[in-house]
């Protein structure tokens, strides 16, 4: 099949951003945010300029490269930008980013999501110790500290955590349009 995702990070070009944003952009570049293990996802920060602006737009980027796409594929990982297209406006705005644009294929394993860029917020998984294998090679302590996280209860951020994702499973509870959407069986 060929898919408009195909070459995803060739996606990224001034046009597609301006035609995403509603802005005309005048420049881009793309900073690595994660290292390790990302689940065949490369988590990245996306810094515009727009000729509209003078201040700089940050953003996330999650897009599949082209050494994951096989990965990504055998776990269905696209299915998390079908979330944010299908779900997530329905949910309230303090429990997901905002997500200004998602596209995923199934088929091919393919991926590109941009989304707020929420400076303030520290990953879950940091709270789950060195053990955690998206931790690994990581110095988590001086992360959480220069967060201002340093002294808070890995079990309080735990359970604040499962209680976030109880609220978004609650809502589509037996939820008889759920079914329409054959990438969650």
């Amino acid at each position: 099949k060929d898919s408009p995702l195909t070459m995803a990070e060739d996606r990224i070009t001034n046009s597609f951003l301006s035609t995403v944003l509603k802005a005309d952009v005048t420049q881009f570049s793309v900073e690595t945010l994660n290292e390790g293990l990302s689940m065949g996802n490369r988590v990245k920060i996306l810094h515009v300029s727009t000729a509209e602006s003078e201040t700089e737009q940050i953003f996330v980027l999650k897009i599949v490269g082209p050494d994951s796409v096989q990965l990504s594929h055998t776990l269905g990982l696209a299915r998390e930008a079908l979330f944010y297209n299908h779900f997530a406006p329905s949910l309230p705005s303090q429990d997901v980013p905002k997500v200004i644009f998602a596209e995923g294929d199934l088929e091919t394993g393919n991926e590109i999501i941009i989304m707020e860029e929420i400076s303030n917020a520290v990953q879950t998984g940091y709270f789950f110790g060195p053990g955690n294998p998206m931790n690994w090679g990581k110095d988590i302590e001086s992360r959480l500290a220069r967060a201002g996280c340093g002294s808070v209860a890995p079990e309080s951020v735990v359970e604040s955590a499962f209680h976030l994702a109880a609220r978004l499973h609650s809502r589509f509870w037996n939820d008889a349009r759920v079914l329409c959407h054959p990438w969650l069986h």
